[in-house]
């Protein structure tokens, strides 16, 4: 794994230390809504349901339908590749647009509680895209994986009009299918890219230099 660029750290330290809410001259926070992409058209938001495999005793055959429940009770449902698309709807402009996730999952198949990972690309129409990668935490859904609490924590760069910019958001489900996402977060606009040693907590101070030893007179 190559090192990240010392600006970068930078940046998502900048970021993770900004209060969400607050605004100063390099940040700019936003929260809006997650839904579906299409709402009257469901299916269509799940463009690839991904590889579905059912873990426990014997492995069982997993569904072959779109839509959970793939694997029965008291086995783990494991899903790599999912796409699933969805619309974002933010008080900024530079962060509505259209989310794909591209996801992997290891869930509970009983409750579908469990860990979702994998990347992300947020298009704005007109603008540019906002790219990186996600982890989600999951629990309390019923078996078809509607009604449960979840919260996805994303984290990406931008391009076109975002290039150079950098992105940290939270997507908290209440009621997963059933209302929209909370979103929350913030960007670091282009250019702002504070030098690292500015993001210390307690600035240090380098203490000035000792004054030159006063010689003892010299008695004649």
């Amino acid at each position: 794994m190559q090192p990240l660029p010392v600006a970068l750290i930078a940046a998502m330290l900048l970021l993770a230390a900004t209060p969400l809410g607050a605004q100063d001259s390099a940040v700019s926070s936003f929260t809006g809504v997650e839904a579906a992409r299409d709402p009257t058209n469901p299916n269509s938001n799940l463009p690839f349901r991904g590889v579905v495999r059912c873990l426990g005793p014997n492995n069982p055959t997993a569904s072959e339908q779109l839509w959970p429940p793939y694997c029965p009770a008291d086995t783990w449902t494991s899903i790599k590749g999912r796409v699933l698309t969805m619309r974002w709807t933010t008080n900024d402009p530079n962060t509505t647009g259209f989310l794909t996730y591209y996801m992997h999952l290891n869930v509970d198949s009983n409750n579908y509680a469990g860990p979702w990972w994998g990347f992300f690309v947020l298009q704005v129409p007109g603008k540019g895209d906002w790219e990186g990668s996600f982890t989600c935490e999951t629990t309390g859904l019923r078996p078809d994986a509607v009604g449960g609490q979840g919260v996805c924590r994303l984290l990406g760069n931008g391009d076109g009009e975002f290039q150079q910019c950098h992105l940290m958001a939270e997507v908290t489900y209440e009621a997963f299918f059933v209302k929209p996402a909370t979103v929350t977060g913030r960007y670091l606009r282009r250019g702002a890219t504070p030098a690292p040693a500015s993001l210390s907590p307690t600035p240090q101070r380098i203490p000035a230099p000792l004054p030159a030893p006063v010689s003892a007179p010299t008695s004649r």
